[in-house]
């Protein structure tokens, strides 16, 4: 027959009033439904509980439900309670349920997860879809019992395989966070599209990430936009943060940071912290809005006190350098760890440099090593470049190169350019592995083709020395250029040598200077005691002691040992200085204390002469010896002057033949001078004229005036050479012009007098 709700009524009145429990309770139904009578949740209430009070199940539920609501009756959860235990008590599923979700929540009963799991898998085992669910879900978050997403998971499906749209949504989420089951994407956004199908905000959110990112579907940024939109319709905020952010990246819509922000700023003035989160960073960056760093730190202040990991981090970089707050690392610290301690990896990491860089806290490399590791467990590339700094340097941790490296490695595989400038570094220096210039050539070009300007420099230096790769000057120099136009400080100066040098570029002292000036702005110690050497030579610049020596004070004074050097000359010459051979010692002593050949030699020199220092000529001859063994050519031949004279120590020509030696192996006129001189008189060496003929060409050669003279003698008396009047007198000439004094006395008593 044709469906009646007026007859049904008119037949369910007629068995009620007879005191038929069912018909009242069907009666009941209809008040409450308003079919085929006027609605009437009292009316219902009332035909409810005639039911009840004949013991019918389905009536007492439907009337606890009643006064759990409050509708038709006062609400009273207490009533309700004891109408759903009676209703439970005879098995009724839904008497179950609603006492399991009382019990759950601590409504008119104290709060009990174990009576509510009882009730619930009574209800569940009935196919009860509601109980099904929420049981799964206290056993998904460990209430009642120990957590257990195996069982939860297939609660989930068994009410979500009955179309319960909360358990097609739940079981998506653990397909996708592979909880209780292999983590299965394609899972996930079946039971997502079945839930958004039902209107589902959460799903529709949840399948539009899946599009937009690709996971367990093609990538598909229009699909993406398209669930999203429907949640965020609904008002959902999730859907619409993830919405704005298609808006920003220009995903499946065209970008408007504009539209982003009006979406982002709706959500967050209602507390989303992810909005708020995003707001702040459109403030940040200017995107859609002016650039306000106030606004931004506003809002990721907002974030961060609901605990948003990200918005905790961002607001400690803010006040890490000071932007919309004041500048306070102790502050930023503060904020880092709270991030860190929830497990976000770009806090672990920022708090671990601020603790290597004695930023907010005492300096402590083990705290540094101890959160860039955590931040490494989670392959953060920056996070494991540090720590491997930390290994390869021993900061914090022991010093282990291996490890480094297998660092850097990890990170230079997935691209990141300072992992494979910091692992190019190992294979230069051979720290840990054989040194492999070609290998470190390759990783520096990676980085280099990426941007890297410490890559790009230290590729540059390769290209000037020919290392592992063609040895290209041009190529050294446009290296550095790249790097130093990024504000590199170590490749402007060493673009400024290039310059000063003219090698790779023609030669200008200007560009020298200014290059120099970029680095040393930067507190390159290296390039203020070049321009200082500039200053004082008047290369590029007007020369000017006073600056020379005021930039090369600044280096000395942090260490730098060529400009404690060179102010140290400068003190003794009287340069842009008072004379003061006091201070030239003492600033000599810190350079070759260092290791400085130049200051080691000049300090000898003092030592030799008496000036600033009691005279010593053992302790000239110690740092002449200190300088001699690193190839200093002067201080091999003040070393062999000593030897030769028995200054400062025994008298011994073998040890004076053998430093002039390895002076004149370098060219070095003085060195060749007195060796030859060596072997014209057998003193240390045997005899041999020829060959002091052959030692004082070459210095002669390069005009030194005694070896000219001594060359002339040879000539003159046919030593080593045939005797020759005309080469004689060519080489006394020689000397003479120099205003060598016994040269000129060979001249004149050659000349008739007239």
């Amino acid at each position: 027959m044709a469906q009646d709700y007026g007859q049904a009524a008119f037949w369910f009145r007629r068995a009620a009033n007879q005191g038929n429990a069912e018909a009242q309770y069907g009666l009941g139904q209809m008040y409450l439904q308003g079919k085929g009578v006027t609605q009437s949740a009292s009316q219902a209430a009332d035909w409810f509980r005639k039911a009840a009070d004949q013991g019918n199940a389905a009536a007492q539920n439907s009337l606890g439900s009643l006064y759990a609501s409050g509708r038709g009756v006062l609400q009273e959860i207490a009533q309700a309670a004891a109408l759903y235990r009676k209703a439970a008590a005879q098995g009724h599923a839904g008497g179950q349920y609603n006492l399991g979700l009382l019990y759950a929540d601590g409504r008119g009963v104290a709060q009990d997860y174990g009576q509510a799991i009882e009730l619930y898998r009574k209800a569940a085992a009935q196919g009860d879809a509601l109980a099904q669910n929420n049981l799964a879900v206290l056993f998904a978050e460990g209430l009642g019992g120990p957590r257990d997403y195996t069982q939860s998971a297939a609660l989930f499906r068994k009410a979500a395989e009955q179309g319960h749209v909360e358990a097609q949504f739940n079981l998506g989420l653990q397909y996708a966070r592979g909880l209780g089951m292999p983590l299965d994407y394609g899972q996930a956004a079946l039971w997502y599209r079945k839930a958004a199908d039902q209107g589902h905000a959460g799903a529709q959110t949840n399948l539009g990430l899946l599009y937009r990112n690709g996971q367990g579907v093609a990538r598909d940024y229009e699909q993406a936009v398209a669930w999203l939109g429907k949640a965020a319709a609904q008002g959902d905020a999730d859907g619409q943060n993830s919405l704005a952010a298609l808006y920003v990246e220009g995903q499946g819509v065209k970008r408007d940071y504009g539209r982003a922000a009006d979406i982002l700023r709706k959500i967050a003035e209602r507390g989303h912290a992810g909005a708020q989160y995003n707001l702040g960073f459109l403030y940040e960056k200017g995107l859609g809005l002016t650039q306000d760093y106030g606004q931004a730190a506003f809002w990721f202040r907002k974030a961060a006190d609901q605990g948003d990991a990200g918005a905790l981090n961002e607001l400690g970089s803010f006040h890490a350098l000071g932007y919309g707050v004041p500048q306070d690392h102790a502050k930023a610290a503060e904020l880092y760890r709270k991030a860190a301690d929830r497990g976000f990896a770009r806090a672990q990491y920022n708090l671990g440099i601020l603790y290597a860089n004695d930023q907010g806290m005492a300096r402590d490399y083990a705290q540094a090593a101890f959160w860039l590791s955590k931040a490494a467990d989670q392959n953060d590339l920056n996070a494991l470049v540090d720590l491997g700094v930390l290994h390869a340097n021993g900061w914090g941790v022991k010093q282990d190169y291996a490890r480094a490296r297998e660092l850097y490695r990890k990170a230079a595989a997935q691209g990141l350019a300072r992992a494979q400038y910091y692992l190019g570094d190992l294979y230069e220096n051979g720290r840990g592995v054989p040194r492999d210039y070609v290998l470190a050539g390759g990783l520096y070009g990676k980085a280099a083709e990426q941007g890297d300007a410490d890559a790009q420099n230290s590729l540059g230096m390769l290209h000037a020395n020919g290392w592992g790769v063609t040895l290209d000057l041009g190529q050294a120099t446009a290296l550095y250029r790249k790097a130093a136009e990024q504000g590199n400080a170590k490749a402007q100066f060493n673009l400024g040598t290039a310059y000063l040098q003219g090698k790779g570029v023609a030669q200008r002292q200007d560009e020298a200077a200014l290059w120099f000036r970029k680095a040393a702005d930067q507190g390159d110690l290296h390039a203020l005691n070049a321009q200082g050497v500039l200053y004082a030579n008047g290369w590029g610049v007007a020369q000017d002691y006073i600056k020379a020596a005021a930039l090369f004070r600044k280096a000395a004074d942090r260490g730098n040992a060529q400009a404690q050097f060179n102010l140290g000359r400068l003190c003794a010459n009287g340069q842009g200085v008072r004379q003061d051979y006091v201070e030239a010692v003492a600033l000599y002593r810190k350079a070759a204390d260092q290791g400085d050949a130049n200051a080691q030699n000049d300090l000898g020199a003092l030592y030799a002469k008496g000036q600033g220092v009691v005279q010593d000529q053992a302790t000239a001859a110690a740092f002449y010896r200190k300088a001699a063994v690193q190839g200093h050519v002067t201080a091999q031949v003040n070393l062999a002057a000593l030897y030769a004279n028995g200054q400062g120590m025994p008298q011994d020509y073998f040890q004076a033949a053998f430093w002039l030696g390895k002076a004149a192996e370098q060219g070095d006129a003085a060195g060749l001078d007195g060796l030859g001189t060596l072997y014209a008189n057998g003193w240390g060496v045997p005899q041999d004229y020829v060959m002091a003929a052959d030692l004082l060409r070459k210095a002669a050669d390069q005009g030194r005036a005694s070896a000219q003279y001594a060359l002339g003698t040879l000539y003159a008396r046919g030593l080593g050479v045939a005797r020759d009047k005309q080469q004689a007198l060519f080489w006394f000439g020689k000397a003479a012009d120099q205003g060598h004094a016994k040269a000129k006395a060979e001249l004149q008593a050659a000349i008739p007098a007239q």
